[in-house]
C-alpha cells in the first residue's frame, strides 16, 4: 500500500527527510577521490571557472561526501 502525505505532512517530514540523508551519508562508505581545495573554492566563484565535467564530478562528490560538503557550506557561511 502506498502512503499519501498531505503538503502539510510532507512539509513538516522535510527536515527529517534531510537529516536521514545526511545520516545516510555519513554511515556510507567515504569516497576514494576527493576534489582539491582549490575545485571546492572554484564552485563558490572566488578563482576561474573549472571545466564543466570537472566542475559536474566536485558537484557529485559533494551530494555523497559531509565533510566535503560540510566544508564548502561552512566557507560559503563566512561571505
Amino acid at each position: 500500500m502506498t502512503r499519501r502525505w498531505s503538503p502539510e505532512c510532507r512539509g513538516g517530514l522535510g527536515p527529517w527527510a534531510w537529516l536521514e540523508a545526511l545520516a545516510r551519508a555519513a554511515l556510507a562508505e567515504p569516497p576514494e577521490w576527493h576534489p582539491a581545495d582549490e575545485e571546492l573554492i572554484a564552485l563558490l566563484g572566488r578563482t576561474g571557472a573549472r571545466a564543466p565535467l570537472e566542475r559536474r564530478r566536485t558537484l557529485a562528490h559533494l551530494e555523497g561526501c559531509g565533510p566535503c560538503r560540510d566544508a564548502v557550506l561552512a566557507v560559503a557561511a563566512m561571505e
